[in-house]
């Protein structure tokens, strides 16, 4: 009798932890939310390859002077105003895809962290998405400069890919997008590659699998690839612990 009203005191215990945090029960929703599969980040490559030809094409627009931020405004107002509206990439359309957010505030996996701010998020307009928590899911995008003024270890990975290996971004995805803001003559194989086995060594990305190409031949940009990451965190509401992330590179030129 007291074993039974101590599982469900816990019961309850882990519903009001879930409900504070979601505003769900949990028992609503599963961990992890379905993939959405390498084809629809590579029709998002395809579509942000599609905006920097524009934005490079803008003469009153100088991309290697601009900021992150700026790169980001730019490029988030060129995929929700022209592409998404034209249609004109394959598979990104308002059918599809809804307005692109910026900088919206999500939470941490554990509450710790409650206005962490990832760069921009990609919904789909997929009804079929059930047991799901809304305001986790989704395609989440960290953006990140790669040249003289920001190493790739410091940046690109400290503060991005390690994001989403500690459960701060996307803890509920199975998927995430990264998109790289070239400026010189840096390549992920060259670039990334190493930065990311310098980081592995001292355990902050915890990296199964190093990036890899998804496709084959690209022009204009660099070869969409793909990283794959443990996440040594246990998802709240006895929903075990958190699988490995495969986060998606997107490298594009910005001068």
């Amino acid at each position: 009798m007291l074993s039974r009203l101590r599982q469900r005191r816990s019961s309850i215990s882990a519903s009001r932890s879930s409900f504070f945090l979601h505003g769900v029960e949990s028992d609503t929703y599963r961990l992890p939310h379905p993939e959405y599969g390498t084809p629809v980040f590579l029709v998002l490559h395809r579509a942000i390859k599609r905006a920097f030809v524009i934005m490079r094409a803008n003469s009153s627009i100088s991309l290697a002077s601009l900021e992150e931020d700026d790169v980001t405004r730019i490029l988030r107002g060129v995929l929700n105003n022209t592409l998404l509206k034209s249609g004109e990439v394959g598979g990104f359309d308002r059918s599809t895809f809804e307005q692109i957010g910026r900088q919206y505030r999500c939470v941490s996996y554990d509450g710790t962290h409650l206005a962490k701010e990832p760069d921009m998020r990609f919904n789909l307009r997929d009804h079929n998405r059930r047991d799901t928590l809304d305001t986790e899911d989704g395609i989440v995008v960290e953006c990140k400069p790669i040249d003289d003024h920001h190493a790739p270890g410091s940046h690109y990975c400290k503060k991005g890919i390690r994001r989403f290996v500690a459960g701060e971004y996307a803890w509920a995805m199975q998927e995430a997008l990264m998109i790289g803001y070239v400026r010189g003559s840096r390549t992920i194989a060259q670039t990334l590659l190493p930065a990311m086995k310098r980081e592995s060594q001292k355990s902050t990305l915890a990296t199964i699998d190093e990036p890899g190409l998804v496709e084959l031949e690209e022009e204009g940009c660099e070869v969409l690839h793909s990283s794959r990451h443990r996440r040594n965190f246990e998802w709240r509401d006895d929903k075990g612990p958190a699988t490995a992330i495969t986060l998606f590179h997107s490298w594009h030129l910005a001068e």
